[in-house]
């Protein structure tokens, strides 16, 4: 008999790679949302297991170095630089934040980023929305039925409940609906329907009556705002001129928006003087829910570690009984800060300043991030992977730009009469 020689093609490795990063990524993203919510109390033996969790977290860690060698693009060169990236960001992790890898937002951010490496990123958005719903539904059904718990927190306006849905906060819980209306705006952009806008909307609306997330709805509601807006931008009403203004209007608001919003919090909370400021800083803290007065503690109580500290912050989530010693700092950007650092919040900052100059051309990636710039002001999620996968995109591959051509002709569209009678 004759052997046969098994030839593996570029086209085999791709497959390959990408089957074992989607595992890696589905497997990652639940013990991210499990560990975020009250979904982690019946998955208690495997998740406060250390062995067990352990040895998940070291099987994710295994697909996704395997997927790097076995990648047939980029060539020695970028293996190199992925695997030594990711060796460096261990041994970071390890020395100051020591061997407990449950300490979870970095690790799992930065390996799903590295893993991320020539994956199609609208697919892997598509993956992240269907996984992150399908827990949202869980949970809710569960905390409904009283399987799991459902605190209801009595620190909005008189009279009213607010509930975490089966999320350790309600704010938690508004800012998964946030995200994840962001990222399928984002990625279906010009292909998006009036009664789609609508059912987002009438959602968003749902889920504020029931968490009173101010904050997050705001953020919904600018979400719907920019969209809207540009809605108007592919129409026949909007001019050439207006379009291009419009365009260089969300290029720089896109590449701004970060930095200004980490310079906003950082400059009014270092001057805010606790019983002592009053006037415009003192409103903003109260409309902010008290976070610029957290933050000023905390360049007090925390200082600023160059490379990270372990830190443990004391806050509210899963319990109706308020600490008097509540420190959390809300904040994505000094929340990052204390704990991880300034090297840690300078590459975060830098990484989202890099992607739009990267796709300067491409707004949806702007309206991302201008909006994870705000939300993040007011919400911690930046650099949990059970909330934000927007940071897969530093490495992962991003479709053709359709922008261009939908603004020169309406017609151009996906949607459009003309464009599916000629399909």
């Amino acid at each position: 008999m004759q052997n046969k020689e098994i030839n593996i093609t570029p086209e085999i490795r791709r497959k390959a790679g990408e089957i074992l990063f989607f595992t890696a990524f589905i497997l990652q993203v639940a013990i991210a949302i499990a560990n975020s919510s009250m979904l982690a109390i019946p998955l208690l033996p495997v998740l406060y297991n250390q062995v067990i969790y352990h040895m998940i977290v070291i099987f994710i860690h295994f697909l996704v170095m395997i997927k790097i060698i076995i990648w047939p693009d980029g060539g020695i060169r970028q293996k190199v630089l992925l695997i030594g990236l990711y060796v460096l960001f261990l041994l970071q992790f390890f020395i100051v934040l020591g061997s407990d890898l449950t300490d979870r937002f970095p690790l799992q951010m930065a390996v799903m980023v590295i893993g991320a490496a020539g994956i199609d990123y609208v697919k892997t958005i598509k993956v992240y929305l269907i996984e992150s719903l399908a827990a949202v539904f869980l949970m809710t059904v569960l905390a409904w039925v009283g399987y799991l718990p459902n605190p209801g927190y009595e620190n909005g306006p008189p009279g009213v409940i607010r509930s975490s849905l089966g999320s350790v906060y309600p704010t938690d819980f508004a800012a998964r609906i946030f995200f994840c209306t962001l990222l399928f705006l984002v990625i279906m952009n010009v292909k998006v329907k009036k009664h789609q806008y609508i059912l987002l909307f009438v959602l968003g609306t749902v889920v504020f009556a029931a968490t009173f997330a101010k904050n997050n709805y705001i953020c919904i509601v600018l979400t719907y705002v920019l969209f809207g807006i540009d809605w108007f931008i592919r129409s026949d009403k909007a001019s050439a001129r207006i379009r291009v203004v419009w365009d260089r209007l969300v290029s720089w608001a896109g590449l701004l928006a970060m930095p200004m919003a980490f310079l906003f919090m950082g400059v009014v909370s270092v001057t805010y003087r606790e019983g002592e400021t009053t006037g415009l800083i003192a409103l903003i803290d109260k409309a902010l829910s008290g976070r610029i007065l957290l933050i000023s503690r905390g360049f007090k109580e925390f200082g600023i570690p160059v490379f990270g500290q372990k830190l443990t912050y004391i806050g509210n989530g899963g319990s109706t009984v308020f600490s008097e010693d509540y420190n959390f700092i809300d904040c994505s950007y000094f929340y990052i800060l204390f704990e991880y650092g300034v090297i840690a919040t300078v590459l975060v900052i830098g990484a989202y300043i890099w992607l739009s100059r990267k796709y300067k051309n491409n707004r949806y990636i702007q309206y991302m991030l201008i909006m994870i710039a705000v939300a993040c002001t007011v919400e911690h999620h930046l650099p949990d992977i059970a909330y934000n996968p927007a940071l897969l995109l530093l490495f992962a591959d991003h479709p053709a730009d359709i922008r261009t051509a939908s603004d020169q002709d309406p017609e151009h569209l996906p949607h459009s009469p003309k464009v599916q009678s000629g399909s």
